[in-house]
């Protein structure tokens, strides 16, 4: 995975982006064509916590990604993302939402947050630690 993410050409890396109409065209669509690589390697890819499954340096490369104007790009980060994060099969139920104002009707499995989990939380989203207990206070997003 590490190895896909590291050919993505980004504007910031030394894979520079080609200058013109074509070579923007053909940087687009290796981005494409690695990203929807990547998320079918993410789809199988069963983690046991997000510390060992998103290294810091391949979890840079990816939200670099996207940062990229095209949504399509985005999108496809997102969907890593997800893939990456979910454990119990929850996938599916992201493909078509919108904004809800309680996600109790999505019927999500949640489980405690590991140790593990926490500690590569705290380390990748600054204030974290001190934000976290206020997402209990949403609809839906107490503990099991």
């Amino acid at each position: 995975m590490v190895f896909i993410m590291n050919k993505v050409p980004l504007p910031s890396s030394q894979h520079s982006v080609e200058p013109g109409k074509d070579g923007e065209n053909r940087n687009r669509l290796t981005q494409i064509m690695l990203l929807k690589s990547l998320l079918q390697v993410s789809v199988g890819f069963q983690c046991t916590n997000m510390l060992t499954a998103l290294p810091s340096a391949f979890l840079d490369r990816l939200l670099s990604s996207a940062l990229l104007e095209d949504p399509e790009i985005r999108l496809f980060v997102l969907e890593i993302l997800i893939s990456f994060i979910d454990r119990h099969g929850n996938r599916h139920k992201f493909s078509t939402i919108s904004t809800i104002s309680d996600i109790s009707v999505l019927n999500l499995k949640v489980e405690k947050c590991s140790r593990q989990d926490s500690v590569f939380m705290k380390k990748v989203i600054p204030g974290f630690g001190k934000s976290w207990s206020g997402v209990t206070a949403f609809p839906g997003l107490g503990a099991p």
